[in-house]
């Protein structure tokens, strides 16, 4: 019997992408109303690298009303802040950035 061997001769590359993290806001929902001052915030983040840090915003009305980072060294996480508020409207955020600097929020 013979056989024919063709060899394969082929090129290729491998591309590490690097994407930015997703974050993820856990509660509150939206819109919520309450009559309680104590309020618990909470996100998650994941990314394809290590997230290096997670960083909480919390506005009133009028400025920036809280802020606190959490250094990381993982690929994902939730976190969690309870804060005690004052009556008011209020908006929050999770800004997460991963170690090639990525970031989103």
């Amino acid at each position: 019997m013979n056989y024919n061997v063709y060899p394969f001769v082929g090129n290729f590359s491998v591309d590490i992408v690097n994407y930015i993290p997703v974050v993820s806001l856990l509660y509150p929902n939206n819109s919520l109303i309450t009559n309680s001052s104590y309020q618990n915030f909470s996100c998650s983040a994941v990314d394809n690298a290590v997230l290096s840090n997670v960083t909480f915003f919390l506005w009133n009305s009028s400025d920036l009303y809280y802020e606190d980072t959490i250094e990381l060294n993982r690929s994902s996480v939730s976190l969690s802040w309870l804060l005690n508020l004052i009556e008011g409207n209020y908006s929050w955020n999770c800004l997460a950035y991963d170690n090639d600097t990525e970031h989103l929020s």
